[in-house]
């Protein structure tokens, strides 16, 4: 398979930045700390997809970027949505 080499890892995978307000309350859905004084009114997003959307940021903000680990620890490797635990 040919990869174009100049296309960015997200555009690759066709993935679209998410916009920063939606990141926020995505965030917040997941009760993420730093976030959860926001509005949670919907399910939370596939923790991966919601790595993956801010990923595709060229200029994301700090606040957000500092979120990313909490997410990883937190929720993917712990098996959300999958009935898996850390402690399984």
């Amino acid at each position: 398979m040919a990869v174009n080499r100049t296309g960015t890892w997200a555009s690759l995978h066709k993935i679209t930045a998410a916009k920063p307000n939606d990141l926020a309350a995505q965030l917040a859905r997941l009760s993420c700390p730093g976030f959860t004084h926001r509005k949670k009114v919907g399910e939370p997003l596939n923790p991966a997809a919601l790595v993956a959307t801010a990923l595709a940021h060229s200029d994301l903000d700090p606040r957000l970027v500092e979120a990313l680990p909490w997410i990883l620890a937190t929720t993917i490797w712990t098996g959300f949505g999958s009935g898996l635990s850390a402690a399984s």
